[in-house]
């Protein structure tokens, strides 16, 4: 390689001419083509896209919306349902008891009720709107209370 400022002949891997100190270009395009950057997404991306995701989680599990529901069994005893809603033009069976009525008692017998009356209020609030039952619903109204408040039924 001949040196620009002085003309000297030098090697080509030097870098600087002996002769007058003058740096000497390197061709960087004649030894192949240029590398190429890599295709596909960079991976600074990703770890930002990744750390970004998880503030938003850790953000959305501290801000986000609250559920003020405690466990199953603190809920049964909780809710206690109204009366259930009256049946007109047709006489129920003992297998058409309301839904909510069945639920009641079986609640209150799974948790074992704090509460017994509230249970019995709400099974008497179902007797009244339930006042065109045949007797087996009937009786199986008189069997939820004997179930509740045993000495209070004899």
């Amino acid at each position: 390689m001949d040196c620009p400022s002085c003309g000297a002949e030098n090697p080509e891997s030097f870098r600087q001419c002996p002769s007058c100190g003058a740096v000497l270009s390197q061709d960087l395009g004649g030894g192949g083509p240029a590398p190429a950057r890599p295709e596909g997404p960079q991976v600074g991306l990703w770890i930002g896209l990744g750390v970004g995701l998880i503030v938003l989680g850790v953000l959305w599990s501290l801000l986000g919306p609250r559920s003020n529901q405690g466990p199953a069994s603190s809920r049964a005893a909780a809710q206690v349902p109204g009366p259930a809603p009256r049946q007109t033009g047709r006489s129920a069976g003992a297998g058409d008891i309301p839904t909510s009525e069945k639920q009641a008692v079986a609640q209150a017998l799974a948790v074992n009720v704090v509460d017994p009356a509230a249970v019995k209020r709400s099974v008497g609030g179902a007797r009244q709107a339930a006042s065109g039952m045949t007797e087996d619903a009937q009786r199986t109204l008189d069997q939820a209370d004997e179930l509740l408040n045993p000495k209070a039924a004899r």
